[in-house]
């Protein structure tokens, strides 16, 4: 028993030791996500194929932490047309390599799952996601906050050959108080 104690003991010690010397960020804390925090009213249009005309719409979010803060979470509520659907983005934020990287995961009532990985560009204000569809094309996804606060969201699926299919942008506000 005592031996087995002091196994545990010497492989914990060491790794509690480096976790206190490498926190991972509080993605809560990054400056991009404590602007993009609270209530949102999305109005865009999305394009769900290269032939398709342009179907207007809106969505509404709200964005918190969760988690202690180590991840950021988004749950939304989209009609564009006739397709309604609720979708929840999780974020967090990593170091990878010595390197800021964003995590991110897209999933949904239609039956959407995908995992992207990017970047925040302070100068821009961006983040800037790419992720692998099931059917091996790739999502792409940025978000930028404008000078006026509100939001510029743009999103595009592209097939396995290279073709663009779902195309969608919004442009993101506070509610007005009520």
């Amino acid at each position: 028993m005592k031996s087995h104690c002091l196994l545990t003991a010497l492989i914990l010690i060491p790794f509690l030791s480096f976790a206190q010397e490498n926190p991972e960020p509080k993605t809560a804390e990054h400056p991009f996500f404590k602007a993009a925090a609270g209530k949102w009213i999305e109005e865009g249009v999305v394009v769900p194929n290269a032939n398709s005309q342009p179907i207007e719409g809106k969505a509404v979010s709200v964005t918190a932490p969760v988690l202690d803060g180590i991840w950021v979470q988004q749950d939304g509520m989209a009609e564009y047309g006739p397709i309604r659907w609720k979708y929840r983005w999780m974020f967090r934020v990593k170091i990878l390599d010595g390197k800021e990287q964003i995590y991110a995961l897209y999933i949904d009532s239609m039956g959407q799952q995908i995992q992207y990985f990017g970047n925040y560009d302070a100068d821009a204000k961006r983040i800037q996601l790419v992720g692998k569809l099931p059917d091996g094309g790739e999502g792409r996804s940025q978000v930028t906050i404008q000078d006026n606060g509100t939001l510029l969201i743009q999103s595009v699926l592209v097939n396995p050959q290279g073709e663009t299919g779902v195309r969608y942008q919004a442009e993101a506000r506070r509610p007005k108080e009520e």
